[in-house]
């Protein structure tokens, strides 16, 4: 994956997510960040679904935590629309709270 291309990519992305969505600083880090780590996962700078679908279901089997894989699919979605198509992910459910803490 060559990373001047990466680079410029990401740097788009993060632009639209500040103009186009009003995205706060910390937020739209977190989701470049989210981003860059699934590309480079998927090999891909424009990843089919089924890409998509094999990468979240993939942070599923490796027991990622629910907030990173919400972050990552909402990224992903937003990375998607910037790129001219719709995805719509579904999110795991949320932990409860009394089963954490042990």
């Amino acid at each position: 994956m060559h990373k001047g291309k990466l680079k410029t990519l990401l740097n788009k992305f993060e632009e639209y997510l500040i103009v186009d969505h009003g995205l706060a600083e910390t937020t739209v880090e977190g989701y470049t960040r989210s981003l860059s780590i699934a590309l480079r996962r998927m090999r891909k700078f424009c990843p089919a679904v089924r890409d998509i679908k094999r990468h979240i279901l993939w942070m599923h089997s490796e027991k990622y935590s629910y907030h990173h894989i919400v972050n990552t699919s909402l990224a992903i979605e937003h990375y998607c629309k910037l790129r001219g198509f719709v995805i719509r992910l579904g999110r795991p459910r949320k932990p409860n709270e009394s089963s954490r803490i042990r």
